[in-house]
């Protein structure tokens, strides 16, 4: 089962208050900054198309990628009731193959950080590369370790709603010190909420656990491991809606990187 295999029926539910056009607008923002002027998107570990309806509807043609056949249905799904069309891959970011070369990739969510080995690491951003036109840009965020070491781990809840059910997510983080890596535990319970108050409202419909290993990184280390394979970094902030030097506390990193203008998939 690949992450977010089972968990992909709430994942929307879940996330429901992540401001998606947000995100969208700050990374154009980004390319804006820096003189970038995609018109084509590289959209990876896209999940159910949070941000990518967002580009298609700004006009953006984007590709979808992603390893989670459950959450690429999902995706389709909701770009049929609104009408918009999408080009999805299933396929893993450390080997996919793309048929023509894209202007720029966005990786978000720390989705970058389930490539928790540096030879996963080294193969996606090979991979990504290649999948790009000469001087294309790639930008995605990642765990902070600082703040994530601080905390030492911990529990979280958060409870949810969506077409007549209630349910509540609970997550457990771990940290391995020497993998360099958090290993998250979800566990989700979802109850009928459909009838009247008193009917149905405490049957239990799903209850299912996942483990997930994320890698947390240090801001020298990705400048290091990006500017080994081959790419410029632009830019290495601690937020994704202002530019600026990471601080102890910001809990993720986003950076811009950019492929050298003659290194890319070539165009045929």
């Amino acid at each position: 089962m690949t992450p977010f295999g089972r968990l992909a029926e709430f994942y929307d539910a879940l996330y429901a208050d992540k401001d998606y056009p947000k995100e969208t607008s700050a990374v154009q923002g980004w390319w804006v900054r820096h003189g970038l002027r995609p018109e084509s998107v590289l959209d990876l570990a896209c999940g159910t198309g949070g941000h990518g309806l967002e580009w298609v509807r700004r006009g953006y043609r984007v590709l979808g990628v992603d390893r989670s056949g459950e959450m690429l249905a999902a995706y389709r799904r909701k770009a049929t009731a609104l009408g918009l069309r999408v080009d999805l891959l299933e396929g893993d970011l450390r080997d996919f193959v793309v048929d023509e070369p894209r202007d720029a990739a966005v990786c978000l969510f720390d989705a970058f950080g389930y490539l928790v080995a540096n030879d996963d690491l080294r193969a996606a951003l090979r991979c990504i590369r290649e999948a790009l036109a000469p001087g294309g840009s790639m930008l995605f965020d990642v765990w902070h370790a600082a703040p994530l070491l601080r905390s030492g781990g911990g529990m979280r809840h958060k409870r949810f709603r969506q077409s007549g059910v209630r349910g509540i997510r609970t997550s457990t983080t771990e940290l391995q010190a020497a993998e360099q890596l958090g290993r998250v535990c979800f566990h989700v319970a979802a109850w009928d909420d459909s009838g009247e108050p008193g009917e149905g409202s405490s049957r239990l419909i799903a209850e299912l656990e996942e483990s997930h290993d994320v890698r947390y990184f240090l801001p020298q280390e990705l400048r290091f491991i990006l500017e080994a394979e081959g790419w410029e970094v632009l830019s290495l902030s601690g937020s994704l809606f202002e530019e600026r030097p990471p601080e102890l506390d910001d809990w993720h990193l986003t950076v811009l990187a950019r492929t050298p203008s003659g290194i890319g998939m070539s165009t045929r």
